[in-house]
């Protein structure tokens, strides 16, 4: 049996129907891709079943209508494996079970590739870890963090860091450390080891409050991949993949998402020499970058670091450039928004019909 990897979701999600869809709809699914077979799910990305090009056939020698539901003759007995599954173990269970069709789960059972007798497709997660930061008070944001932790804070019924982390699912990331320090038992009882969204989560529990980004002393094992380091309250369109394409790219030892700022003054500003009138600009605009809350950095810099120590951001940055490491900034041009204040935060969910709540 024959086996190769291709990276090619287009073509699981061209594989997949939904229970409602109809037999004719199925079959021109099947025709489609010409692999003689579909993947029934949920809405969710919920497996829920095989069908093959024999299983029609089947049900239409039964005087099954092709109008009727596929449901009506799906297989939910498919045998199916994890997603961490080698290509030798897939063809083994293949072999042993007499099968063609090897769908491949996540261990929240979402579908993320099937095994066929000739190739593997399988989406592929990023083995870099994600660093979250979410153990600050949020004492901007009070009175919502008096009782609840800034990241937990609700938009559309979802906290942020809840959004931050599908977000990171979706870009492929799947080890994920989240930094908890302030009512951090609220964080770890909802999120737990993230089996619920379908990712592998820890934390990284600060004794005492270390900075902005002392809590990296706290990391293990890093599999010298870069880690990729990000603020538990920005919500962003951005691809930190992107980012971290571009730091190992530019073979870069620190890499700083930075987006574009307006700070425009109130007042006409007036130039003068010697008290002799210059010129007067009106409520000028001044533009310059600022740090977007995301950063890559090589697993090598947690020796910048002493242990449970307090570290804020611009130190390790300035500590890098002092010791002659590259450091590279990466322009962020998508929607971008730091909810660390209420004014940040009404203005995220302005005319967009988002609820936003702190219930627990």
């Amino acid at each position: 049996m024959k086996s190769s990897k291709l990276n090619d979701e287009k073509i699981l999600k061209r594989l997949s129907v939904l229970p409602s869809f109809s037999i004719k709809q199925t079959l021109k699914v099947m025709n489609f891709t010409a692999l003689k077979v579909a993947l029934v799910i949920n809405k969710k990305n919920k497996f829920i079943g095989l069908i093959t090009d024999g299983d029609v056939r089947r049900g239409l020698i039964k005087n099954i209508s092709i109008t009727e539901k596929i449901i009506k003759i799906t297989n939910k007995k498919t045998t199916v494996a994890h997603q961490n599954i080698s290509s030798n173990e897939a063809k083994k269970i293949m072999e042993v079970n007499k099968i063609d069709h090897l769908p491949i789960l996540s261990r929240n059972k979402e579908l993320v590739g099937l095994f066929l007798k000739e190739q593997l497709l399988i989406r592929n997660y990023l083995k870099n870890t994600v660093v979250i930061m979410a153990g600050g008070k949020g004492k901007r944001l009070r009175p919502l963090t008096y009782n609840t932790p800034k990241p937990m804070i609700k938009i559309n019924n979802k906290p942020i860091l809840e959004h931050i982390i599908l977000k990171l699912k979706k870009e492929k990331f799947n080890n994920i450390l989240i930094s908890v320090n302030y009512l951090k038992n609220k964080i770890k009882s909802y999120f737990k080891g993230g089996q619920k969204l379908g990712v592998n989560i820890g934390y990284l529990e600060e004794k005492k409050s270390l900075g902005t980004i002392g809590s990296i002393s706290l990391v293990k094992n890093n599999n010298k991949l870069p880690l990729v380091v990000c603020n538990g309250d920005v919500v962003s369109k951005v691809d930190a993949e992107s980012i971290l394409k571009f730091h190992n790219s530019h073979k870069s030892y620190a890499t700083i998402g930075v987006v574009e700022y307006e700070d425009q003054n109130p007042f006409g500003v007036v130039k003068s020499k010697n008290f002799k009138f210059q010129g007067i600009s009106e409520k000028p605009i001044k533009k310059y970058y600022v740090g977007a809350g995301i950063y890559v950095f090589n697993s090598s810099v947690t020796k910048f670091f002493k242990k449970n120590s307090k570290l804020d951001t611009p130190e390790l940055l300035n500590i890098l450039k002092k010791r002659k490491k590259k450091v590279l900034v990466f322009p962020i041009h998508e929607d971008w928004r730091d909810i660390g204040n209420l004014k940040d935060l009404k203005n995220k969910v302005k005319n967009k019909s988002l609820k936003i709540s702190n219930n627990s």
